[in-house]
């Protein structure tokens, strides 16, 4: 038999999930963007063919409560200030750490309408660029 949840169970999963970011006692939530290879876990070790291309700080709370929106309950990340790009490269995946700087999660980077988690208003970063993040939403389907 397959486990299922009801969509009240998917909320409270990603309220925790979205709780767990603003978690620790050191300064900001940070959402950091790379380039490089996917590494297969989000506290896999980095290569050294990847790039940080940039940084926002995130507020706390970083995100709305959890809702279910259409097969999925989702919250969305609170409007993030723009962050200047420090390193050029194309923008291949994105983790958020907690306040402490522990890992917590790891996503696909893309542009506006695209699958990805994270869409940026640029995924090919140059040096000095001024990147926004359009949309950062944290999910899981209703099964």
């Amino acid at each position: 038999m397959t486990f299922k949840v009801t969509p009240l169970i998917l909320r409270l999963a990603v309220d925790a999930v979205t709780a767990a970011i603003d978690g620790g006692d050191e300064g900001f939530a940070q959402l950091i963007v790379f380039s490089g290879p996917v590494p297969t876990s989000a506290d896999g070790t980095l290569s050294g063919e990847n790039d940080f291309l940039v940084t926002f700080n995130l507020p706390s709370p970083a995100f709305g409560a959890a809702a279910l929106v259409e097969d999925a309950v989702e919250a969305l990340a609170f409007s993030l200030d723009s962050a200047e790009a420090t390193s050029p490269g194309e923008a291949s995946f994105f983790r958020i750490y907690d306040r402490d700087g522990d890992p917590l999660m790891q996503g696909g980077v893309g542009l506006s309408g695209s699958p990805a988690v994270l869409h940026l208003n640029q995924t090919t970063i140059t040096t000095g660029a001024v990147v926004e993040v359009e949309r950062l939403v944290i999910g899981m389907p209703v099964t």
